[in-house]
């Protein structure tokens, strides 16, 4: 049997981070990608994709109108681009701000993350049951933010909105495993800064980074698996 750790991290490995490309066009020297699907692309973030010749590069988004076309900076690119893959990050408060630290020293680069709290409740079923076990998630999807020039709609419509879309690839992906019971609803709770608030109204980081998001908690059933002795 699994630990809950393992079927969390593949979950978010599994989620899709390719660009379904319709066309590009070259707007104002910046390429522009129209797609149905921006996942949770973000002015500021990368993407990587390749160029004629097959070389890989790198770009900065520019421009998003959601889920109709997003800008970035190289137009050299010209398929296979992908959004950031997200970072999982599984643990307590303390333990998860050591490993994020460890981790390269570019919030750029490991960001956005999906963080799920240690803390899960997990509900085993009998042999009789279909149904091995039910797991209450709480998932934070966090993205780094700008305290200095954002205001609270800044926050909520540069990164809440992203990390939101976010959520629900990860739910998608769920819903799309026949392992697992489809989820019926689930509690999202935004927030434009990802801390702790004094009585002062000064905001203590859970994390060592400046962070928005927003945090989703829901119950994930597992069926059983085919005996594989």
């Amino acid at each position: 049997m699994k630990d809950v750790s393992e079927i969390f991290e593949e979950i978010v490995n599994a989620i899709d981070n390719k660009i379904n490309i319709n066309s590009i066009s070259i707007v104002n020297g910046k390429a522009r990608i129209f797609t149905c699907d921006t996942k949770w692309l973000r002015i500021g973030k990368k993407v990587s994709g390749k160029i004629l010749g097959g070389s890989i590069k790198e770009a900065f988004v520019t421009a998003v109108e959601v889920d109709t076309y997003f800008d970035i900076d190289n137009v050299n690119i010209v398929s296979d681009i992908y959004a950031p893959k997200p970072t999982a990050m599984f643990g307590t408060r303390t333990a998860t701000n050591n490993e994020w630290n460890l981790k390269t020293p570019s919030i750029l680069n490991k960001t956005p993350i999906i963080w799920c709290l240690e803390l899960v409740n997990e509900t085993h079923y009998g042999i009789e049951a279909s149904l091995e076990r039910d797991m209450e998630f709480k998932v934070f999807f966090l993205d780094e933010t700008d305290i200095r020039n954002y205001v609270t709609k800044d926050h909520r419509i540069q990164v809440v909105k992203p990390m939101t879309t976010l959520a629900y690839k990860f739910k998608e992906v769920i819903d799309k495993n026949m392992l697992f019971k489809r989820i019926a609803q689930f509690n999202v709770l935004g927030f434009s800064r990802f801390g702790t608030e004094s009585v002062t109204g000064m905001i203590e980081n859970i994390l060592d980074a400046n962070l928005s998001g927003t945090s989703v908690q829901f119950t994930v059933s597992k069926y059983k698996e085919g005996c594989k002795c």
